[in-house]
């Protein structure tokens, strides 16, 4: 174990930050969700266009 990691401020700050890391990780895996969703609704949406100017 490293110095650091056997003082206690430093360990429940490794903890503190690990778990911001996991809720940071699960904003963005959300976010990533929406990206998809958006880039499926864009195309819709060009492809709807297209087809408009086709006419």
């Amino acid at each position: 174990m490293c110095f650091a990691c056997s003082n206690p401020e430093v360990e429940n700050e490794i903890r503190l930050l690990e778990s911001k890391k996991v809720e940071l990780e699960g904003q963005i895996q959300a976010l990533q969700v929406q990206v998809d969703s958006l880039q499926k609704e864009n195309k819709k949406m060009q492809d709807k266009l297209s087809a408009l100017d086709m006419n």
